[in-house]
């Protein structure tokens, strides 16, 4: 099984490219806190601060269940580009 950090790096660096394709701007997000989150990227194995910093960056923008997807996908078409674009740009703010 990959870490998070693993497919976080991997999943950022696709994001970037698929970022260019386009798409509405609307994220589709549920708008869930920093705090929740920072909390299900560590529950998913993730860095405190590499999590924080990140959802400090996407808080109010994604959801829950879009971190879960995020999280769970195998390849980045699992992902919703917009989801995939906002975690990918917050990524390389953090570790870029």
């Amino acid at each position: 099984m990959k870490t998070l950090t693993t497919m976080t790096i991997t999943l950022a660096a696709l994001a970037l490219p698929l970022a260019a394709c386009g798409g509405d701007d609307d994220s589709g997000g549920g708008g869930a806190s920093a705090e929740q989150i920072a909390q299900a990227f560590v529950d998913q194995g993730a860095p405190e601060d590499e999590a924080a910093c990140v959802a400090d960056k996407v808080a109010g923008s994604i959801s829950l269940s879009d971190v879960e997807d995020f999280a769970n996908a195998v390849d980045p078409d699992d992902v919703d580009a917009d989801v995939l674009e906002t975690i990918g740009e917050a990524l390389n703010g953090c570790i870029g």
